[in-house]
């Protein structure tokens, strides 16, 4: 748990990497680990990791209108600065955190933008 506290966010191959345990170990920590609630799965598979749920941030206490919620997740993409690639709500979350942005209010934004560029017709050249 420690260290997966000092990266904030990992995938198993990392642990994998700095520690001598087998793979399955690791899940079975993992496993352990996010049904107590101190860490999260994000992404899908090929590319999960785990992140430290962090109490200090209400992650879960927003609200988003579920066609604000369909356009984060299916248009939002950032790379935190460990080259972590996160999309969707997961993503966005984290980007929202990381900054203490009101997540609901960014989210509500988000659209906006992206509606507003959906609807600009394309130059042909």
């Amino acid at each position: 748990m420690n260290y997966i506290v000092s990266l904030d966010i990992t995938s198993p191959a990392d642990i994998d990497a700095q520690f001598d345990i087998n793979r399955q170990m690791i899940h079975r920590h993992l496993k352990n680990l996010i049904e107590a609630g101190k860490i999260k799965k994000i992404g899908s598979a090929p590319r999960v990791f785990d992140a430290v749920i962090n109490d200090n941030i209400a992650t879960l206490d927003y609200q988003i209108e579920a066609k604000v919620r369909e356009t984060v997740a299916d248009n939002f993409f950032f790379i935190d600065p460990t080259g972590m690639e996160l999309s969707g709500i997961d993503g966005f979350e984290k980007w929202c955190n990381k900054r203490s942005f009101n997540i609901s209010q960014k989210a509500n934004e988000f659209r906006k933008v992206i509606e507003k560029y959906q609807k600009r017709p394309l130059h042909n050249s």
